[in-house]
């Protein structure tokens, strides 16, 4: 019996990582183990085929000494990589402390992976590295986390300049940005992705959207603090939900409007559609916001307050996920109509930059935006996109802007050392 477990983890280390199973590309990808702490971490090759995995069986075999290492059952969790995606990476903790020079086998029985057969569960092995987590081991010299995002939605650092043309004008430049900070307030355990954060966080920003032409020009300057919370939802159809009280200025790009409002936004992110590479999900939203104009630049543009109710949905179709870490397309689009309960104007713009009074009045404003975005890696892909529709304060009308250009993009946190 010695002899045969011998053989066996000789066989494992020999081949490791190695899966059983009916799905050739199923296995463990990575797996280390902190010499200080005892805490596991197992990386898949492919995500897991449920967001809520359960009956996998974990051993962690001692192969110098040939024995079997206690794994606390109640800590074992799986992680997604955000709110798009299924599992794939899991953390637990061995009830024993590993001993430096001596060689692990981590191995997990019952694993059904995405796109495998659902009736033909594999088996995935390998060896574990031992060493301090890179957590424990990499001080940062700057006191805020990066982390890989998706789109502009749930991104806390987004740059985009844009190669752009609209109907009837010459190709002219685009800027779309967008930075926040996200600083915990109240921290709690929460999903791996970086919209819906359980805990309380307090996140200024700053969003930007216009261009050097005149029929592009989004035209809109936002400067916005607010406290966010999310929580899961126990309603089979809507997963999490996100508020956000807050504070914003808005203004056009020369500063010639600017509105002081207080405002509360509420996400609601629904459970997804489909399965494998394509992948559907919709995030419904509502703002309301209220103030004053406080600087305007024709005299009775703003005749009263501003009390503006808003509502759209966000949404994100996955095309594909490469093997290669970062490699994805997807489609992202966002609209949203504002009804004002309280006269604003509607201005347009000359090709000088000069604002000129439309109109003034309670009808809605509606604005679109869809982006078309191939990623490299993580942090940058190429964009293709169009926008239409009207954005506070002036509402200059963007006549169908079609663009393309490179996008930078990550989640970032304070984390304070």
């Amino acid at each position: 019996m010695k002899n045969c477990v011998l053989l066996t983890i000789g066989f494992i280390f020999f081949l490791a990582p190695v899966a059983f199973g009916q799905c050739e590309k199923a296995s463990i990808d990575s797996a280390s183990v902190d010499k200080d702490s005892g805490r596991v971490t197992v990386g898949f090759s492919q995500p897991l085929a449920t967001s809520s995995p359960s009956g996998i069986v974990w051993t962690v075999l001692d192969a110098s000494s040939q024995s079997v290492i206690q794994v606390d059952l109640k800590s074992i969790t799986y992680h997604v990589p955000d709110q798009y995606s299924k599992p794939s990476s899991a953390t637990f903790q061995l009830k024993t402390a590993v001993v430096a020079d001596h060689a692990y086998v981590v191995t997990a029985t019952n694993l059904l992976y995405d796109n495998c057969p659902s009736n033909k569960p594999s088996t995935a092995f390998a060896k574990l590295a031992v060493g301090k987590s890179p957590e424990a081991s990499k001080k940062s010299a700057l006191p805020f986390t990066i982390s890989a995002t998706k789109g502009r939605d749930d991104s806390d650092l987004y740059l985009s300049g844009l190669l752009q043309g609209a109907d009837g004008m010459k190709a002219s430049y685009t800027a779309d940005v967008k930075a926040q900070i996200q600083i915990p307030i109240k921290s709690a355990a929460t999903r791996a992705d970086n919209k819906f954060r359980a805990g309380w966080w307090f996140v200024p920003s700053f969003d930007f959207k216009a261009s050097t032409d005149s029929k592009s020009d989004g035209n809109s300057v936002a400067i916005a603090a607010a406290i966010t919370h999310g929580f899961r939802l126990s309603n089979g159809f809507f997963t999490w939900d996100e508020i956000a009280p807050g504070f914003v200025i808005e203004s056009d790009k020369q500063y010639r409007a600017i509105n002081s409002l207080a405002g509360l936004r509420t996400d609601l992110l629904m459970r997804g559609f489909g399965n494998g590479q394509l992948q559907l999900y919709m995030q419904p939203f509502a703002v309301l916001v209220a103030g004053d104009n406080t600087r305007s630049p024709l005299a009775g543009a703003f005749p009263g307050g501003i009390v503006r109710p808003g509502a759209g949905v966000h949404v994100y179709l996955n095309l594909f996920k490469a093997a290669k870490p970062g490699r994805r397309a997807f489609i992202e689009n966002e609209y949203v109509r504002r009804w004002p309960l309280l006269s604003e104007p509607i201005f347009s713009q000359d090709k000088s930059g000069n604002l000129n009074l439309v109109s003034i009045g309670t009808n809605p404003r509606d604005y679109v935006w869809t982006k078309f975005e191939f990623d490299f890696t993580d942090y940058f892909g190429l964009t293709l996109g169009h926008d239409y529709g009207k954005l506070p304060p002036v509402y200059t009308k963007v006549d169908n802007k079609y663009s393309v250009g490179l996008v930078l993009k990550s989640g970032l946190k304070y984390k304070p050392k």
